[in-house]
């Protein structure tokens, strides 16, 4: 049986264009073909996507980069939450395409947690890649952020990440650069 889980009546701002949500928004643009570094958060910061629910996040990323999303260069799937390296396509728009892959999660985890509801945080974060900036090192960032949580000790090692042997050679990004 699933669960509906709704807002907390003691946050009437869930669902809501808040001044943090609009800042969020504040300055971003879509430029196809750069780089793009994202990070969305599950919400109330809740870590569900450990096993089973984090491996369908993961592959939901690695579908999505393949039928029209962002080709990916590197990503990790943390219990609450996700950094994600990608190139924006042509003619796409980075809210609409991060939008598409979030709602898609969703739906997948919620599924598999047996429940409906939110499942991220609204909005996301993103930092669009300076051509200066060495996209290697900001994948490799990326990809250690287990290591410096204390998850693992080697990068590689930690299954929900594109260090990983079952995900590296999944990412398409690297051949757009």
């Amino acid at each position: 049986m699933m669960q509906h889980t709704p807002a907390p009546a003691d946050k009437p701002w869930v669902g809501r264009e808040t001044p943090g949500l609009l800042a969020l928004r504040r300055g971003r643009f879509s430029e196809p073909n750069r780089a793009y570094f994202l990070t969305t958060v599950v919400h109330e910061k809740r870590p569900l996507l450990a096993g089973r629910v984090g491996e369908r996040v993961a592959e939901s990323l690695v579908r999505w980069q393949e039928v029209g999303g962002m080709p990916l260069l590197a990503f990790v799937i943390m219990p609450d939450h996700a950094h994600i390296l990608g190139v924006l396509r042509d003619g796409s728009d980075l809210g609409r395409a991060f939008g598409r892959w979030k709602a898609g999660a969703a739906k997948e985890a919620n599924e598999e947690l047996r429940r409906t509801g939110r499942f991220w945080q609204s909005g996301f974060h993103d930092h669009a890649v300076r051509r200066s900036e060495d996209l290697r090192e900001i994948a490799s960032y990326i990809e250690g952020n287990p290591v410096r949580k204390g998850l693992v000790s080697r990068a590689e090692t930690f299954e929900l990440s594109s260090a990983s042997e079952r995900f590296r050679d999944r990412v398409l990004g690297w051949a757009l650069i």
